[in-house]
């Protein structure tokens, strides 16, 4: 999920130099962040047969096309070359598997089991990121649903420190964070996942031009 500010996306969530093939997979559920039902609400219809593409007909293009691969000598150095053969057996995986759709499916989890990781938008992300890891996904990224200047419970916090980090900031972070960790070691998955927990810049040290509030500093 691309960085969200001013009703702008930006590109700091893309791949970059790596190239399109490692770009993420966004997630833009409707709803606001207290909302225990948004992350329900995820559409993934681009996993899923269209009607107008039934399973048969979608098998028989995925035929047609390693004949026609297999019959132009030329063509089938092209996709080697760039690897086309691979994504498309990937892309055809997904779309038939439904192992994909499964793992996006948050109503498959105990209700003890979601209130556990907090009924609130970065909890209910936790929770589907441990889902896409147990899927087999590589890399996943969780954002805190709520950027500068927000009115509730942003990290940017030049007013109302105290307050907001005891009753919202801290304990929604503190309840995901803590039961991911504790999903992935319950699961023998801690040891080969590395979960990194980071802002993208530091708080001044002292309060600043608020009593209540701290300034943003290179400094940590």
């Amino acid at each position: 999920r691309p960085l969200q500010e001013s009703s702008v996306i930006g590109k700091a969530g893309t791949a970059g130099f790596l190239g399109r093939a490692f770009d993420p997979y966004y997630l833009y559920p409707s709803g606001g962040d207290m909302d225990m039902a948004k992350m329900d609400r995820i559409n993934v219809d681009d996993l899923k047969l269209r009607k107008e593409v039934p399973l048969a007909r979608l098998q028989r293009r995925a035929s047609l096309r390693d004949k026609i691969n297999a019959g132009l000598g030329e063509l089938d150095v092209a996709v080697q070359k760039f690897a086309l053969n691979e994504y498309y057996e990937k892309a055809l995986s997904l779309v038939l598997s439904g192992r994909a759709r499964d793992a996006f499916n948050l109503g498959a989890e105990k209700k003890e089991v979601r209130e556990r990781y907090g009924k609130n938008t970065f909890g209910q992300s936790c929770l589907l990121a441990r889902r896409l890891v147990e899927a087999g996904t590589r890399v996943v990224e969780v954002n805190w649903p709520k950027v500068a200047n927000s009115d509730n419970h942003s990290w940017d916090v030049h007013v109302g420190l105290s307050k907001r980090m005891k009753t919202q900031n801290s304990p929604m972070l503190d309840s995901g964070l803590s039961a991911l960790i504790g999903d992935l070691d319950e699961r023998g998955l801690l040891d080969e996942t590395l979960v990194i927990a980071v802002g993208e810049f530091g708080r001044s040290p002292k309060r600043g031009v608020s009593t209540s509030g701290n300034t943003n500093s290179n400094d940590g």
